[in-house]
């Protein structure tokens, strides 16, 4: 009996730098950015709107709306579902097949000359939760002059933002190290979805982004299996 070949591996770790991971994925299988456009009744990203400098509020008021309409899709929209199977098989491939992680994504729109649309943060004063590991996905190329401002070091409040490419994610300890979508200070919008999960087996790729987070933080497999916030997903 012949057996049937493997399949190629859709995402995989391109940058391990410090507690954050980029890791790259298949655009085909997980076409983000079409799904999004198709979603909005866009053709394309350029169709969004574009805000005018020095008229943040307007183009604030923007965003909201934008980021409401897209909270209010139905269970079964296809970037819900999309999200799901990307969240199941990526994750699962990464950090092992037991892992959980939240129902729905945050989808988030930051038209052209746009004010910021998050204060700096960590996830933890919201969650409490240590063990959530934060995915952050655009569905556009995101230059390091524009991307999410995250802390360079625990504490430290050292910003740092890094560059994206539309098929990347970037992983990051969101719970601990503050965060921020800064100013949209170009005419090109940020588009992204960003979720969080929790992994319940060790392995070296999560102890390489939560290892070196603060001393003593409580991070136990019963507490990623009990969440109320957390949908299971287990991969077997």
């Amino acid at each position: 009996m012949n057996e049937a070949p493997l399949p190629v591996t859709p995402v995989a770790v391109t940058r391990v730098e410090g507690p954050f991971v980029t890791i790259s994925y298949d655009t085909a299988r997980w076409p983000f950015a079409k799904v999004m456009c198709t979603t909005l009744g866009i053709a394309s990203f350029a169709d969004l709107p574009v805000g005018v400098p020095g008229q943040g509020q307007e183009a604030a008021l923007i965003n909201r709306r934008l980021r409401q309409e897209l909270a209010e899709l139905p269970v079964d929209a296809p970037i819900r579902a999309l999200y799901q199977d990307f969240a199941r098989v990526a994750m699962g491939e990464l950090f092992g097949p037991r892992i959980s992680f939240t129902k729905n994504p945050v989808l988030r729109i930051q038209i052209g000359h746009s004010p910021s649309i998050s204060a700096p943060h960590r996830d933890v004063d919201y969650t409490q939760r240590w063990d959530y590991v934060n995915v952050w996905l655009p569905a556009v190329d995101v230059s390091a002059e524009r991307g999410l401002q995250i802390e360079t070091s625990y504490g430290s409040g050292v910003m740092t933002s890094h560059e994206i490419t539309y098929g990347q994610a970037l992983i990051f300890d969101g719970g601990a190290l503050e965060h921020f979508s800064p100013e949209n200070t170009s005419a090109l919008p940020r588009v992204s979805m960003d979720f969080r999960f929790a992994a319940e087996q060790p392995s070296p790729l999560i102890e390489r982004i939560l290892g070196a987070g603060p001393v003593g933080r409580p991070i136990s497999k019963s507490q990623a299996l009990s969440s109320p916030l957390v949908a299971s997903a287990r991969t077997s």
